[in-house]
């Protein structure tokens, strides 16, 4: 009886011994799981702090690039420039697609007068750009509400602004 008994002792020593090896097993690769899901994470924000400073790099760089040309654009409308109306249809290709869109009887020196009121030249600078009187820069504008059904009581310039 001795014997079974120690028979009995040493399988349970032995399955006590297997249990507790299984876990620690269980535990290293559950130990190992929350070891890498930690590192995915870390990696992951890293990343996406990276992206974001690349990301304001981009913005950054288009915003001097819109400067430049912004710039540009406003030397070429100071002396009303042939070129004037081609650059800005480059530096904002949105907005004429949207004046063509709203319009499409729109002809390059209505599009030049708009480029002007997108660059916020008053009425007295505009008149003195392309070489007319205050009055007929005021009648353009008219004219030009009416062609893009621009209401009369809405800001121009900020209507050009929101396209």
């Amino acid at each position: 009886m001795k014997r079974k008994n120690k028979e009995t002792l040493s399988a349970g020593k032995v399955s006590y011994k297997s249990d507790l090896k299984d876990k620690k097993v269980w535990y290293g690769i559950l130990l190992g799981a929350v070891v890498v899901g930690i590192a995915m994470e870390r990696i992951w924000r890293l990343n996406k702090k990276n992206n974001i400073t690349d990301l304001k790099q981009i913005t950054n760089h288009q915003d001097i690039s819109l400067y430049n040309a912004k710039e540009e654009l406003i030397i070429l409308g100071k002396k009303d420039a042939p070129e004037f109306t081609m650059k800005f249809k480059e530096a904002y290709p949105k907005l004429n697609e949207k004046l063509i869109q709203i319009q499409p009887n729109l002809v390059n020196t209505e599009i030049a007068f708009c480029a002007y009121l997108k660059l916020n030249f008053t009425t007295k600078e505009i008149a003195t750009f392309i070489g007319v009187t205050p009055r007929a820069v005021q009648i353009r504008k008219n004219r030009l509400r009416k062609k893009l059904n621009i209401p009369s009581g809405e800001d121009i310039y900020l209507w050009m602004d929101g396209l």
